[in-house]
């Protein structure tokens, strides 16, 4: 074997900080160019002895060209293109959650960071996780809500004008002072007996100068939720108590925005996850194990048509036994756990990584017809 064929010889050995030392590449969130990608980039700090998540952004972009070089580009079929990653995000607290707005111009995200506008007795009070936004074309970021228990999950209005966001429900004023006080003049480790779930609270913000508006609250335990493409409702998952232990217990509800009623959308036992609505609007899909008595089964995707409207008379019951107004279709897709999947732009299909063996394949999956693998030339983990 010819030394140019052999593996580079490691330079350092492994050791336990050399394994604390690599860095952690964490969510991606594609622009709607196509071309940009946001991603968390996750890095040990032994000073504090914490681990710190930023963002960085990677993209690809022709570069500039001359006269010249437009002439001799004419006479070639391939365009060079340059590759461009940077870290984007540089605060102490770090920052996580990273997403773009439909329109591409902003890009908002969690973090713990002190508010530079703000007081420093208003940013020790409140060390909660809040929503920022960074404009991608220049700029700082700056703070856009002030949840009183922090934010949980958000998504962005589909004009791109403001942010739905979800949020403990705060506790009484004077719970909330006892609380504080306990903080600054206690100083045991806690030990938590009972711990309290507190319901969740749905607010809008917008992105200009305004006030968020209330959505109505909804079951402790909903971590979980989804938008529609319409930006009129809300899918949410909710295992009903906020009891971790209670994974196995999840249904999916809808919330209709304008008049603030839900409804259950399937009756299916076991816990349901990862709700992604389809680009019409029409459809629902969700993760969920494929036999209902074993949580830990097989990862299998589900898709679900939502009604256009709530039938008449129909008062929603929060229960498991609750009757859904849809039925949970199992789609045709290969015998092995789904890791991921995207909504396809052709309707009525969906692209899923498949784990086989050591390796993850892609799959097109259709509502109607039988899936298909898709052959990328390569091998390995997608």
């Amino acid at each position: 074997m010819s030394e140019t064929t052999l593996a580079k010889q490691p330079t350092q050995r492994i050791t336990p900080r050399a394994f604390l030392e690599a860095k952690r590449l964490g969510t991606a969130q594609i622009h709607p160019d196509g071309r940009r990608v946001a991603f968390t980039v996750t890095e040990a700090d032994f000073e504090d002895s914490v681990w710190v998540t930023h963002i960085w952004l990677t993209e690809k972009s022709l570069p500039e060209e001359t006269s010249e070089e437009q002439e001799s580009k004419e006479e070639s079929t391939e365009e060079e293109e340059c590759d461009w990653t940077r870290q984007l995000t540089y605060s102490r607290e770090g920052e996580t959650h990273p997403r773009w707005s439909p329109n591409g111009e902003q890009l908002a995200f969690l973090s713990t960071r002190p508010d530079p506008t703000s007081s420093e007795d208003d940013d020790e009070d409140n060390t909660e996780l809040q929503i920022w936004v960074l404009p991608i074309d220049g700029g700082e970021a700056r703070k856009l809500t002030s949840a009183t228990e922090g934010v949980i999950e958000f998504e962005w209005l589909p004009d791109s004008t403001g942010i739905v966001y979800l949020t403990p429900e705060p506790r009484p004023r004077p719970v909330e002072s006892r609380r504080k006080e306990e903080r600054t003049t206690q100083h045991n480790d806690p030990t938590v007996e009972h711990e309290e779930f507190l319901r969740r609270q749905f607010w809008s913000i917008p992105l200009e100068e305004g006030k968020p508006t209330y959505l109505g609250a909804v079951l402790p335990g909903t971590d979980e939720f989804a938008l529609s493409p319409c930006g009129e409702r809300i899918a949410y998952a909710t295992n009903y108590t906020g009891d971790s232990n209670d994974y196995h217990v999840v249904d999916v509800y809808i919330r209709e925005l304008k008049t603030r009623n839900d409804f259950k959308l399937v009756q299916r036992h076991g816990s349901k996850y990862q709700l992604r609505w389809s680009h019409c609007g029409k459809h629902l899909a969700f993760r969920a194990p494929l036999d209902t008595a074993y949580p830990f089964s097989q990862e299998t995707l589900f898709v679900a048509e939502v009604p256009t409207a709530i039938p008449d008379g129909y008062t929603c019951t929060f229960s498991p036994q609750a009757e859904g107004l849809a039925t949970a279709q199992l789609l045709a897709q290969p015998d092995n756990d789904v890791l991921d999947y995207e909504w396809s732009h052709e309707e009525g299909k969906l692209y899923a990584l498949c784990a086989v063996g050591i390796d993850t394949e892609l799959v097109l999956i259709s509502l109607t017809t039988d899936y298909q693998r898709i052959d990328l030339g390569v091998r390995g983990h997608l």
